[in-house]
């Protein structure tokens, strides 16, 4: 997927610099595939690194893969998938209302139904109880 990605943004961005792009392995990444791609990254010169593997997994591996780059490591989320062309995007009467998670979930609710039923109840549980007790 990754490799599609670059290739469409290739095509529609004439000049855009991508110096790498890869698709790890669907589990959890050891430290010594981190040490590696770590190595990678360096080796690639690249200033801004893009990682879009979905929540939780990028999450994690964000702050694993930044203490050992010298540049700016960002999660995208799916952002991917829709350069990619894999995913569509939800319509534009969408965009900026902070509505566009009710339109993936009614397209993939196997995929996604734990992430927003229980994943985002609980973050917003955790997010109030430090926002009252500060």
């Amino acid at each position: 997927m990754a490799e599609d990605m670059a290739g469409r943004l290739r095509q529609e961005v004439p000049g855009i610099d991508i110096v790498g792009a890869e698709s790890p392995p669907y589990r959890t990444i050891s430290d010594d595939e981190v040490a590696e791609l770590t190595n990678r990254i360096q080796a690639s010169g690249a200033n801004v690194v893009w990682i879009g593997l979905g929540t939780p997994r990028q999450d994690y591996l964000v702050p694993r893969v930044a203490a050992f780059v010298d540049g700016v490591v960002v999660p995208v989320g799916a952002a991917f998938d829709f350069l990619a062309g894999r995913v569509g995007e939800a319509p534009r009467l969408l965009h900026g209302t902070g509505l566009e998670w009710l339109y993936r979930f009614s397209r993939e609710p196997k995929r996604l139904w734990r992430r927003y039923l229980i994943g985002s109840p609980r973050f917003l549980a955790v997010a109030a109880r430090y926002w009252w007790c500060r």
